[in-house]
């Protein structure tokens, strides 16, 4: 955008110096650090709050990033959007609330477009605002202008009025005249010499001891080999000086080369309110002449003036000016409030600013703040001068400044962005009141869109061989560009998430410093971010991503998309893409089993175990194995797989699950997946034989492993038959048929008649199935059941029964392994 410069000439005005310098407003580089609050000072008349409010207000004409950091270590990244603001809160712990001297407290921000900064420290009946100025409005000569100090002794003030050093740049050199005695015991005059660092801040104070207080640290001087930013401050101002009105005044000092003689004024708030402006220049002794002939004459470099309507002031030298507003014990609405007033050479014709949402306190209840927009301009233009695209001069009752072609006006706003625009040079102040309670500053101008450079990235991917049912790594690669000034890093890495499994992502050797953050929460997707990056150059690996693959012969892809932000005095886009195609191979794992069974003589009712060998392991870890047992199950039962003491770390025992009459299988979880041993046992099974006899022949068993993962583990097994030689303890061959159908049978239910409290006793021939005991009364109905499992051939059920249940005849029903007996009770309570 080319910025519009009008010459006018108006009657009884110097004409414009159209060389005149002048000074930015907006802009990508700003830096400053915050004084001394009023959270130290007591004040009984309203709610107490822990800690001021410290917010910086970002308005742009241009959307853009940026990034404010600070040498203690602080950063945080922002974005902003055109023609609306951004509110950014910083820790209460970058108040210089209790340091003297130095520190590395100063805050550096930074963007991609030009903005406009405006600090605001919000505490209730005492906060305050100042404009920001970006680095190119600095200096590197200064005369500090304070307000007088004073204390009320009945709150037990203890005041202080203050100045704030940070430096823009490293090895800066300060030399600091405070005009008082300072605190740290600094007389006055007395030269202090230091030298900061990028960030670092320095800062002067003096409470009521540095005399003469009601001018205090006024016309300290700072002479720099570097520019800075000098903010002042008082933690509590009194205007007029001694009448109470508590509320801090912060304003953000000009450096010297920006004075001038004339000045047009409009009070801040109404032009029937008074105010008070406060001219200091490096004379001594000046002049001050107003439109409306009265005139002052400076005392030691400073006079000041109240007015209740907007002036025109001529001074005899070179001078700055300020505006201040006056406390709520002398008019109805505000407290002290402190801004710069900018000479006629400054003027703009753009400005833009953000009015807060505040609440103040009134009646100790919150009360909303009325806001305020002071705006000079010449009145030959007047119809042309719009806020927000409408005439200020139909929103407000305009005032002509007396002996001059100027006129003055005081408008009502509302929160929000405003813009304020002209076809010649204009000049506004925005402040916003509440009950005791006020702030005010300059707003911000617009700046020419910055160009945005696109550079591409060297992007790769690199991956290893990836077989099925295997891990491979994929190697990310990139490189940074020191001359960009890297400030955030964008990586996102994508996926088929039903082909690949994500293990792990590890940063690479160029993800070095600032703040990294990796995201894996969305399958299929992994995002990396840096912020808060400083200035390097390197080309490496910037992350290790570990896959799984799963068991399908197939090809995917992985893609990688990199965008890199530089916010360096320019915006650099960096995108970058890259894509790896990956073949997934079959490669097949082997692993030999075999089953052995300890030798031995079976007999009724005895324990025999057999034990399963592995023979050599597989390439990749196992996570489950299925061992399935076959043998005669008329004849033994398997009670449990005893994991103790085996290759399987972690597993005591396993009951079996029946899978067909003939076949028990034991599932085996091995959690986490290990590489299982070249060899050994893997489990004992044990065995119950519960009947056998010479003419049954051997009982032979054997065993099959197989394997439930979805990856190809091809599982070789020796199906090894081994032999129980059995002894004739328990009857004929025909005598094991019978019980083969009798499955179980009732010998006894005592006592019986029963008062609900039996015992049933019976023998099992087959086991493992749960039994299902009933009591049934005569018409079939089920009055009362459970459920009964034993292992044991001799088996006594214990059954209590409610005692809800009427006496009568009942019949005792037993269901299981395809069979039902009953038996008659009596029940008498």
């Amino acid at each position: 955008m080319i910025k519009r410069v009008v010459i006018f000439l108006f009657l009884g005005l110097p004409v414009i110096n159209a060389s005149a310098q002048v000074m930015a407003r907006s802009g990508t580089h700003f830096t400053f650090g915050i004084p001394e609050g009023p959270d130290a000072i007591t004040n009984p008349f309203a709610p107490l709050q822990d800690t001021s409010m410290l917010l910086v207000n970002i308005t742009s004409a241009y959307n853009g990033k940026g990034i404010i950091t600070s040498p203690n270590g602080y950063c945080q990244e922002f974005t902003f959007t055109s023609n609306s603001a951004t509110t950014l809160g910083l820790p209460f712990s970058f108040m210089h609330l209790n340091d003297l001297g130095k520190t590395n407290k100063g805050i550096l921000i930074k963007t991609s477009q030009p903005v406009n900064v405006v600090f605001h420290n919000f505490f209730p009946d005492a906060g305050e605002a100042t404009q920001i100025y970006p680095d190119e409005a600095l200096d590197t000569d200064y005369r500090v202008t304070t307000w007088g100090i004073y204390n009320d002794s009945t709150d037990n003030e203890d005041n202080h009025t203050q100045f704030l050093i940070t430096a823009t740049q490293d090895s800066t050199d300060v030399t600091i005249v405070p005009s008082v005695l300072s605190l740290g015991n600094h007389p006055a005059h007395i030269p202090i010499q230091i030298t900061l660092n990028k960030g670092e801040c320095y800062i002067v104070k003096a409470d009521t001891f540095g005399v003469p207080y009601d001018a205090s640290l006024s016309n300290s001087t700072v002479h720099t080999s570097k520019p800075v930013s000098i903010i002042a401050a008082l933690t509590c101002g009194y205007n007029p000086l001694g009448v109470e009105s508590c509320d801090e005044l912060l304003d953000e000092v000009l450096p010297k080369k920006y004075t001038d003689t004339i000045f047009y004024v409009v009070p801040l708030l109404d032009t029937l309110v008074t105010n008070t402006v406060l001219f200091t220049s490096d004379t001594p002794d000046f002049f001050v002449f107003s439109s409306n002939g009265s005139n002052v004459q400076a005392i030691n470099g400073r006079a000041q003036i109240d007015i209740s309507r907007a002036r025109m002031f001529s001074v005899t030298a070179p001078a700055q000016c300020f505006l201040l507003s006056q406390g709520s014990e002398v008019q109805n609405e505000g407290d002290p409030s402190i801004v710069t007033i900018l000479p006629r050479s400054q003027y703009g014709d753009t400005m833009v600013w953000f009015t807060p949402a505040f609440n103040g306190q009134i009646q100790f209840q919150p009360g909303p703040f009325l806001d305020y927009v002071s705006v000079v301009y010449p009145k030959a233009f007047e119809g042309q001068v719009m806020l927000d695209g409408v005439p200020i001069a139909s929103q407000a009752t305009p005032q002509t400044i007396v002996g001059s072609a100027m006129a003055g006006i005081v408008d009502t706003i509302q929160p929000g962005v405003h813009l304020l625009t002209s076809p010649v040079p204009i000049f506004a102040t925005v402040s916003g009141f509440a009950d005791a309670d006020g702030y005010s500053f300059l707003p911000g101008t617009i700046s020419p869109k910055l160009p945005e450079d696109t550079v591409s990235a060297m992007l790769s991917i690199a991956a290893t061989p990836a077989g099925t049912c295997r891990t491979f790594d994929a190697i990310v690669s990139t490189s940074f560009h020191s001359q960009n000034d890297i400030k955030t890093v964008d990586l996102i890495v994508t996926y088929d998430p039903a082909i690949l499994t994500l293990l792990s992502v590890k940063l690479g050797p160029a993800a070095q410093g600032g703040q990294w953050i990796t995201d894996t929460r969305t399958q299929g997707i992994v995002t990396i971010s840096a912020s808060c990056l400083q200035a390097f150059s390197d080309s490496d690996a910037i992350a290790f991503l570990t896959f799984a693959t799963g068991p399908a012969v197939t090809a995917t892809t992985v893609t990688a998309n990199i965008e890199e932000i530089g916010v360096e005095g320019h915006y650099s886009t960096i995108a970058g893409i890259a894509k790896k195609i990956i073949d997934i191979q079959e490669i097949r794992d082997t692993l030999k089993a075999s089953f052995a069974l300890d030798a031995g003589t079976s007999h009724f009712g005895d324990y025999d175990t057999a034990a399963v060998h592995i023979v050599s392991m597989p390439n990749e870890a196992a996570s489950e194995l299925d061992l399935f047992v076959s043998y005669n199950h008329d004849l033994m039962s398997l009670q449990f797989a005893d994991l103790r003491n085996t290759v399987i770390p972690g597993i005591t025992t396993i009951l079996p699950m029946t899978v067909d009459p003939l076949t028990d299988e034991i599932i085996v979880p091995i959690k986490p997946p290990i590489l299982l041993p070249a060899s050994g046992i893997i489990a004992r099974l044990i065995f119950k034989t519960y009947i056998s006899d010479s003419s049954s022949g051997n009982i032979g068993l054997r065993a099959v492993v197989g394997n439930t993962r979805p990856c190809p583990l091809d599982i070789l097994s020796d199906q090894i038959s081994s032999e129980f030689i059995g002894n004739d303890t328990c009857g004929t061959q025909e005598l094991r048929s019978i019980m083969l159908h009798e499955s179980f049978v009732i010998t006894s239910v005592i006592p019986n008649p029963s008062n609900g409290n039996f015992t049933i006793s019976l023998d099992r021939h087959l086991f493992g199935e749960p039994l299902h005991v009933s009591l049934v009364d005569m018409l079939g109905n089920e009055v009362w059941g459970t459920y009964h499992s034993s292992p044991d051939i001799h088996e006594k059920i214990p059954c209590t029964l409610e005692h809800s249940i009427p006496n009568g005849s009942y019949l005792i029903r037993i269901a299981g392994s395809g069979k039902t007996i009953t038996e008659k009770i009596v029940i008498r309570n």
